[in-house]
């Protein structure tokens, strides 16, 4: 089996020549005689890619009339990973614009590990009932009265309409392009 190398210029979905499975096909103009071939790209199973134009790939030239590309590089910086990790990124232009990046201990970063993803309803559910808790306070210290003590100086009456009910919100908080069961 003989490994070309070339860049891609394009590419399809269309049925395979040798099945009715549609698959993707690139057409590649290889770097050593500046054939252009269009190989079936050749991909994880369960996993779909689309690669940008002007990427490096590598075709295996299986038989005289069937070639496939078994790897692609597509000039982006590689990552430092730990044993049993994975990182999975969206690229455009060369520059990763989405990743997600299976860590070793169990956890799940998305576009980085700086902050945490919260269930947003769950959390909505209990934000709201502190706050309606609050507003019953205030509501209740309003309109409390001191009993026993009589008008004039030193006296009190009700706190009054001073204060007002919290104007908390949470719903900028949520994360709409990211979902948690």
């Amino acid at each position: 089996m003989n490994l070309e190398a070339g860049e891609i210029t394009g590419r399809q979905v269309a049925k395979n020549m040798d099945s009715e499975t549609e698959t993707q096909i690139l057409q590649v103009q290889l770097t050593e005689d500046e054939d252009v071939q269009n190989p079936e790209e050749m991909h994880i199973p369960n996993f779909q890619y689309r690669p940008e134009t002007g990427v490096r790939a590598f075709v295996a030239r299986v038989t005289a009339a069937w070639k496939t590309c078994v790897g692609i590089d597509d000039k982006v910086t590689k990552v430092a990973l730990n044993g049993g990790e994975f990182y999975l990124y969206s690229v455009s232009g060369g520059l990763v614009k989405a990743n997600i990046k299976g860590v070793n201990d169990g956890i799940l970063e998305i576009n980085g590990s700086t902050d945490f993803a919260v269930a947003f309803n769950d959390l909505k559910i209990a934000f709201n009932q502190l706050q309606s808790d609050h507003d019953a306070l205030l509501n209740e210290y309003k309109l409390h009265v001191h009993t026993g003590v009589t008008t004039g100086a030193g006296s009190t009456s009700a706190a009054g309409s001073a204060l007002s009910p919290s104007s908390a919100d949470i719903d900028p908080a949520k994360v709409a392009t990211v979902k948690l069961p």
